[in-house]
């Protein structure tokens, strides 16, 4: 069972490289927990994402904080403030969409999966971490990549994810 913060689409490659695509009886958790699916028909068996205000609130806090901000829907990622370094880095990883709106207005009524910061400077994403600390009550936060904060819903994580799958199956 491949477990990712990647969205499913993205992993497709991967899975059929892995002869997994479209089997029975294989999944994956992606979205670090916040999405499980069956690879036979793309069947989506668990979504669990971040409210709309929430989200909010992490993009506003970014805009201030100057990072590069990714926002999970369940099809698109998108980025505010795509700086060169990061445009480099998913190049061939993952597609994503870059806006220039200054709030998330237009992705009201989408599904949010996750937010996430983009920065290298690892002094600055502990201040990061302070910055939101009132925020995690609602959060569970990960760093991933030696470049990403990343928000998902408190309970979302891989090992969460893994234990979902196993009592759909029926696996102590």
């Amino acid at each position: 069972v491949p477990a990712t913060g990647r969205g499913y689409m993205s992993v497709t490659p991967t899975l059929k490289e892995l002869g997994m695509y479209g089997a029975a009886g294989q999944y994956v958790i992606s979205f670090n927990g916040g999405a499980i699916t069956e690879n036979r028909g793309n069947r989506l068996l668990h979504f669990q994402g971040i409210p709309f205000g929430l989200a909010e609130e992490f993009f506003r806090r970014g805009l201030r904080l100057g990072v590069c901000i990714h926002i999970y829907t369940k099809e698109t990622v998108y980025v505010y403030n795509l700086v060169p370094e990061e445009a480099e880095y998913i190049r061939g990883r993952m597609e994503v969409t870059e806006f220039f709106d200054k709030d998330l207005d237009f992705l009201k009524g989408q599904e949010i999966v996750k937010c996430l910061y983009m920065n290298r400077d690892d002094a600055y994403m502990e201040k990061i971490r302070e910055d939101v600390s009132d925020l995690l009550d609602a959060v569970d936060l990960s760093y991933s990549s030696n470049r990403y904060i990343e928000f998902n819903q408190k309970g979302v994580t891989k090992g969460d994810g893994l234990r979902r799958l196993a009592a759909m199956l029926g696996v102590d």
